[in-house]
């Protein structure tokens, strides 16, 4: 019989990347969230697909492996590259929306300044005139109005403070996680009322679930990998550059940024 202890282990084992990222990284934002979600989702539209692609494969040739393992990675390829255009066309409009903000702000500051400096004059033009009755407070109070800080700006709160780093993980941990769930879930809750542990014959040396279980790792570690390569690729395709940094998106060399800055 399968043991708790052997079942836990396993399971640890197999979704300690995916947990370890979801609550280390992911959970505290709700943004990061949302992109482990429509990851999860993607993931199975990969599953979709590629169930769509084995339909007409005449079931003699449903035998080779060729035939079922290059449309189910042709079919994970095109799933990763739709997320991530979709997630670049999200980013994109959030930009507009708070560059249209931000604009609307610096034109309510500008007529904020201008009257303040319309208050400065007047009040100059009132010490001038209490001047010659021996009043000096006037430039004191002009001063103070001029010292006024401008509230803080609200466009940082409208941003999505995500960068390709955090996205690509948070993506790559929702999108590895569903793949485990597939690969491993259903293997861990057979063998949970099983009265024996199940022997592979051609891995007789350990059982199934801690063989399952390595795999299962390693294969989020790849999902994981793959995803932060996809992010990489189609943002150097769109925009020239690699991973974005808390200042912007890194120019490589031979873009005009680049050239720019030298």
């Amino acid at each position: 019989m399968t043991t708790a202890a052997l079942s836990a282990g396993c399971a640890l084992l197999a979704f300690s990347p995916t947990l370890c990222l979801l609550f280390h990284l992911t959970y505290s934002k709700a943004n990061l969230i949302i992109i482990v979600t429509t990851a999860a989702f993607a993931y199975l539209l990969s599953t979709v697909v590629s169930s769509l692609l084995w339909l007409p494969v005449p079931a003699s040739l449903r035998d080779n492996p060729y035939l079922l393992i290059f449309p189910s990675i042709a079919a994970q390829f095109v799933t990763r590259a739709g997320f991530v255009w979709l997630y670049h066309k999200v980013e994109h409009s959030v930009e507009r929306s708070v560059r249209r903000h931000q604009a609307a702000e610096e034109r309510v500051r500008a007529e904020a300044a201008a009257a303040r400096r319309r208050r400065r004059r007047s009040a100059e033009d009132v010490a001038a005139n209490s001047n010659n009755n021996g009043g000096g407070n006037g430039d004191a109070n002009a001063n103070n109005d001029d010292d006024d800080e401008p509230p803080a700006s609200e466009s940082a709160k409208l941003r999505l403070e995500l960068n390709d780093w955090s996205s690509s993980l948070a993506a790559g941990t929702g999108y590895g996680g569903m793949h485990i769930i597939f690969l491993y879930g259903t293997l861990l809750a057979s063998e949970a009322n099983n009265v024996g542990t199940l022997y592979q014959p051609s891995c007789e040396v350990m059982p199934s679930l801690v063989n399952s279980a390595i795999v299962s790792h390693l294969f989020s570690l790849l999902d994981i990998v793959w995803m932060m390569w996809t992010f990489y690729g189609m943002r150097r395709r769109r925009d020239g550059g690699t991973f974005e940094s808390e200042g912007g998106l890194l120019p490589t060399p031979g873009t005009s940024e680049h050239g720019a800055g030298g």
